[in-house]
């Protein structure tokens, strides 16, 4: 009995088991067991695996949101040609207002103007001209929160003062007064 415990006591206090070692890579080419006369051994810098290196061309961007792939917008030439810029870039220069269909004339970065009236499409986004009054134009773009809840952007456009007309604006309200 007692040489049952020792013996035990020996085996449990041994150490572990080695960890699996790796199969070796048989060459491609030769057989095991066979040798190819003049060949060398593998280097140890070509038994490392390659280094992984990204490419992002073609992958979509992980910071937009997947629901925006989803609206369809009109960006052809043709159809929509206010459709080729941001809003920050289309400047409001005129409003014809006082009739039933208010009119605006909109001047895109190559300083040709384009007349919009409400419902007109513009901006990269698909955005619709909702408002236009006196001074300024209300322009609604639809996208979509993280969560893919339906948000509407609304922009406004106003029409840039000159100095002069600023100036001309200050000294008559002085006068009224």
């Amino acid at each position: 009995m007692l040489w049952l415990a020792l013996v035990l006591l020996a085996t449990a206090c041994g150490s572990s088991a080695p960890p699996p070692s790796r199969p070796p890579a048989a060459h491609p080419t030769t057989t095991v067991g066979s040798k190819v006369p003049g060949a060398t051994a593998p280097s140890p810098a070509a038994q490392t695996e390659p280094e992984f290196v990204y490419s992002p061309l073609g992958k979509r961007d992980p910071f937009r949101s997947p629901l925006d792939d989803l609206i369809v917008v009109r960006n052809s030439e043709g159809h929509c040609p206010l459709c080729r810029w941001t809003l920050d870039q289309l400047k409001l220069v005129a409003v014809i207002t006082g009739t039933g269909s208010p009119m605006a004339m909109v001047e895109d970065p190559n300083g040709v103007g384009h007349v919009v009236r409400q419902g007109t499409s513009m901006g990269r986004l698909g955005g619709r001209v909702s408002v236009i009054e006196r001074d300024r134009m209300v322009v609604t773009e639809k996208s979509h929160d993280p969560f893919g809840k339906v948000v509407q952007n609304r922009t406004t456009l106003q029409i840039e003062k000159s100095h002069d007309q600023v100036d001309a604006n200050a000294s008559a309200s002085l006068l009224e007064e």
